[in-house]
């Protein structure tokens, strides 16, 4: 390079094993996340990462590793020309962090104009004589001061010369957003100094520019946010209730511009100092949720209360105080979130991004681990009371039955996870409020077919009580269970092939169609609620009822399911139990076939019903005519034949007898029509 001559001796940079191996002698037990900074700090520099990591060791600032002589040498060199310049561009570099020198997208006149008497060409020259002597790096059309320690300094020492009407222009003001931002990030490193604190302290105060949303939505100002509140948690937190506080609909807080607060908010969160503040705005955004990926608001603010892993630092007092004041004072959308986040407390096995530990250079904050075993114990049994006191409050209001879901389908991890004494508690508490808790049957189920080894005999014994106490008592109530909600393992503590525990299932649906057989009244009572929405066994139940129907009246409960189906409304009608009526008449009453199929085809709403009872009965003839008839007449959607090809109904009949039917829909005249047509010939 043309600055160096014959008494210079340039000295290539270290390879990264040396460093790391610095490092983990002087440092031997430093936390993963806190080596990879420091590593990163010492990049291709021995003895910076001697300094380094003495500095960490005594908790000393990282930008007082070296003595300001040394720094000035480091950059002026034995032989210096016109230092003065030299060291102000070297400063203006570091404070800013990286700064673009393309010809024709440059950043040095906006640099230049923090430089105290440096023009804009002074700079550029000041800039390519350090990047001759190898203290400024290269990086694209970015420059870069190399070493991070060394930088850190001059960027301090640039710093404490500017003044607060500074400190504005750059963080608040008129700079470019990139400059603005990279300027923030490197306070995040300085923000074991004094200087950094007064600057994040002057402009975030209450009187400056940053008092408003609209100040807030300027170009940059969030990520700027994000970044010094690694510096001081609190006061970017006042900001950002400030300025939010203004906003009538957060909902209209969206895009880059969210992310960053909510980001800013995930840190602060973090500290246990700002825990509850940074929690509550998390709260309010979470509510306002406009997002469905990573940096949501919801997502974030749940991950907050798991036992391991946790967004935060605090412990598991702070955190369910804080979750008891929310509650009592919460609206209902607030209240989903607390029963999400009591939820995220019963979580036994989690994994989590780090990043919002990491507060610049000071050592990186843990997320809360229990102490001890009776620690945790208390956390997660407060989280299992709470969530079970939300659930005994009714046995149809929606916050309650979120919660009973949410505990149920936990209670087999927290009974292998040795809670189940709370685990019994929850189901004394709960169990008096509803008739069915169908969610903590499945899951107390599954401790009985696969953890009875793991478990051991007394909590097996145990369990097996539990499900006793849950068993649905009334006939109504058993209609939830078996035809609504049946649970996949239903009977439980048993491990039949998939054929046996289908037969099992189809006998409890037909026990208790006996038992309302006798009972026509509760069963009348029940047809319209089983007739819409979803319903796990509706099908099969209907095909039991239907052997079961009476000879001396045979169509009785054949009107009556079908005035249900038709009292229902369009969008949430369930025709299941309605089908599976007529698939189990029919086959106890051979002569009503053909009549109940008739039935079904004159009427729009009914004869979505049609393919699948013939495809279940087998395909006849007779019926392709039925459903030509219907699709002339509007009466059945092409679309509900795609079912004859899938389930391979039309195998059975020859292709003249068919062919009747692929006329119909090609000549349909609908779109979707034709599509029916073409899959049914393939199949």
């Amino acid at each position: 390079s043309g600055t160096f001559d014959e008494t210079t001796i340039k000295v290539g940079e270290a390879p990264p094993a040396i460093v790391e191996a610095i490092i983990d002698q002087t440092l031997p037990k430093l936390p993963s996340e806190d080596r990879r900074r420091l590593v990163h700090f010492s990049k291709g520099f021995p003895r910076i990462a001697i300094d380094v990591a003495q500095a960490w060791k005594s908790s000393k600032p990282i930008a007082h590793v070296a003595a300001e002589d040394l720094v000035d040498s480091f950059i002026l060199g034995h032989q210096p020309r016109e230092p003065e310049r030299t060291l102000k561009s070297a400063m203006l570099v570091a404070a800013f962090g990286m700064v673009a020198v393309e010809p024709d997208n440059d950043q040095l006149e906006e640099v230049s104009a923090f430089g105290h008497g440096l023009t804009t060409d002074d700079l550029r020259v000041g800039i390519g004589q350090l990047v001759e002597r190898g203290t400024v790096r290269r990086r694209g059309r970015l420059r870069v001061l190399q070493p991070r320690p060394i930088a850190m300094q001059l960027a301090e020492r640039q710093w404490k010369e500017w003044s607060k009407s500074q400190y504005d222009r750059i963080l608040t003001g008129c700079v470019s957003p990139p400059l603005k931002i990279t300027a923030a990030r490197v306070l995040t490193l300085l923000n074991t100094t004094s200087i950094t604190k007064e600057v994040v302290l002057h402009v975030c105060r209450s009187n400056g520019f940053l008092t408003d949303y609209e100040a807030l939505d300027r170009p940059g100002q969030a990520e700027v946010l994000s970044y010094l509140a690694e510096v001081l948690p609190d006061a970017v937190l006042e900001v950002m209730e400030r300025c939010l506080d203004e906003v009538d609909d957060l909902l209209t807080v969206k895009g880059n511009m969210r992310r960053h607060i909510v980001r800013a908010l995930e840190k602060i969160t973090f500290d246990p100092d700002t825990f509850e503040g940074g929690a509550r705005l998390l709260l309010r955004l979470a509510v306002a949720e406009n997002e469905t990926w990573s940096n949501n608001a919801s997502g974030l603010f749940t991950g907050i209360f798991r036992t391991r892993l946790g967004n935060t630092a605090a412990d598991g007092n702070a955190r369910l105080a804080l979750l008891d004041e929310i509650s009592n004072a919460a609206k209902p959308a607030e209240q989903l979130l607390v029963v999400a986040a009591l939820t995220a407390g019963l979580e036994a096995m989690v994994s989590r991004m780090v990043g919002a530990e990491t507060h610049g250079s000071k050592p990186a904050l843990s997320s809360w681990l229990p102490p001890s075993r009776d620690a945790e114990v208390e956390y997660v049994t407060g989280c299992i009371s709470r969530l079970a006191s939300i659930g005994a409050q009714g046995s149809l209001e929606p916050l309650a039955v979120h919660a009973r879901k949410e505990l149920g389908q936990h209670l087999r991890s927290l009974v292998c996870g040795g809670y189940i004494n709370a685990a019994e508690e929850a189901v004394r508490q709960v169990a008096p409020v509803v008739n069915n808790w169908s969610a903590a049957m499945e899951s107390l189920g599954l401790v009985l077919e696969h953890d009875a080894a793991f478990c051991g005999p007394q909590v097996i014994e145990r369990v097996k009580k539990l499900l006793a106490d849950l068993q649905p008592k009334s006939l109504d109530s058993r209609i939830h269970f078996l035809v609504t909600a049946m649970p996949r393992n239903y009977p439980f503590g048993e491990k039949p092939d998939l054929d046996e525990w289908a037969r099992r299932q189809e006998e409890a649906l037909r026990e208790l169609a006996v038992a309302l057989a006798q009972e026509p009244d509760i069963l009348e009572e029940a047809l319209p609620r089983l007739s819409r929405g979803g319903h796990r066994k509706a099908s099969i139940f209907g095909e039991v009822l239907g052997q079961l129907a009476g000879l001396d009246s045979p169509e009785i409960w054949l009107d009556q399911i079908i005035q249900a189906a038709v009292d229902a409304p369009d969008a949430n009608r369930n025709l299941d139990l309605l089908s599976g009526y007529c698939i189990g008449f029919a086959k106890s009453h051979l002569d009503m076939e053909k009549p109940i199929k008739e039935r079904l085809t004159q009427s729009p709403i009914l004869s979505p019903a049609f393919p699948s009872v013939c495809a279940r009965l087998g395909l006849a003839p007779s019926d392709i005519q039925l459903a030509v008839d219907a699709l002339g007449d509007g009466l059945l959607p092409p679309s509900q034949l795609a079912l004859w090809g899938f389930s391979g109904a039309l195998e059975r009949l020859s292709s003249l007898e068919v062919i009747p039917l692929f006329d119909a829909l090609l000549e349909h005249g609908a779109e979707e029509a034709f599509a029916i047509a073409l899959n049914l010939i393939h199949t």
